[in-house]
This record gives C-alpha cells, structure tokens and sequence, in this order.
C-alpha cells in the first residue's frame, strides 16, 4: 500500500498552492493569504468530496462561483477547507484507502449519537469531535494517532471491523 495524502496533498499541493508549503507556520500564512481557488479543484477532483458536500461543509456554490472570479479563497474558507483536508487525509490513512475513509465519514456512526462523521466538519468543533474518536487506547485518537506518525489503522472503536485498514508497521493490533 502506497503513502497516504496529507492535507495539503488534497488540496493540490505545491503545484496548486505555489510552491513548497510545510504544515505549521507556512500552512498557516497561507490559510491567511487564502488558498487559490483551484485547491477546491483539486478536492473536487481526488474524489474526496462531492460538489454538495463541498457546498454543504465548505463553502456555497454562488460563493464558490463568485471566489472562482477572484482567483482565491478568504482566509475563513481557506480554513474550512484545509480543516475537511485534514479530516479526509487522516481518515484515508486510518482506513488504509479512500473508498473505506470515504464510506465511513458518510455513515452514521453511535460515537457521534448518529452523526455522520463528514457532516460534522461544517465547525472547528465539529472535526474535533470526529478526530478525537476513541482509537485502540484510551489515551489514543484518530488525530494524534497520526500526527504521531503511525500509519495503519487507529481500531476505532466507532468503526465496523469491515472499514477497518489492516494493521501496520507499529501500529498496535485492533
């Protein structure tokens, strides 16, 4: 199995944010500036997220269209949008695929009393309640299992065991 995407990656990367961008102070002073335009592109086209949900979590479509005309994002939309990237980039890791990430962040989950986990990312508080989901310990978290760098699976208890990546290098066992 291949590397996984990060945040960045889902949002195109250095040839759509203009050149190399490292997460901390470079990700931040460009969420400030505001992502151009084509990084909701870029979402668009990895799959991630459809035009509704983009609508629905991101940013509305007549907003998008009138963005489109300014060639980048405000810095409350560039937010939104790397904080769903985020979501997407780690829930792709834990799942091992984007098809297992993407069938779990569209299901509801009794973790989050019936919520689906991709309907959530609207709010800062939102995404943290989907990245602080229970992984094999207690101490442990979808978000800083892999902030931690371990890849594989996080076992989340929230995850039926058929959405489940397989375990990895590191990883504790589900």
């Amino acid at each position: 199995m291949g590397t996984h995407p990060s945040a960045l990656d889902i949002v195109g990367g250095a040839a759509v944010v203009g050149g190399n961008v490292t997460p901390g102070m470079d990700l931040i002073r460009l969420v400030r500036r505001g992502l151009p335009i084509g990084a909701v592109q870029a979402v668009l086209d990895s799959g991630c997220l459809t035009p509704a949900e983009l609508e629905r979590i991101v940013l509305p479509r007549k907003t998008l269209a009138n963005r489109r005309k300014l060639g980048t994002l405000t810095p409350e939309q560039s937010d939104r949008l790397v904080r769903v990237a985020r979501v997407l980039a780690a829930a792709e890791e834990t799942f091992g695929s984007r098809e297992k990430a993407g069938t779990w962040l569209r299901r509801p989950t009794t973790a989050l009393a019936g919520e689906r986990p991709l309907e959530l990312l609207d709010t800062d508080e939102g995404a943290r309640e989907v990245e602080n989901l229970p992984a094999a310990s207690p101490t442990e978290s979808l978000g800083n299992r892999l902030s931690a760098g371990c890849s594989g699976n996080a076992g989340l208890a929230a995850v039926p065991r058929a959405f489940r990546g397989s375990h990895r290098r590191g990883c504790a066992p589900l």
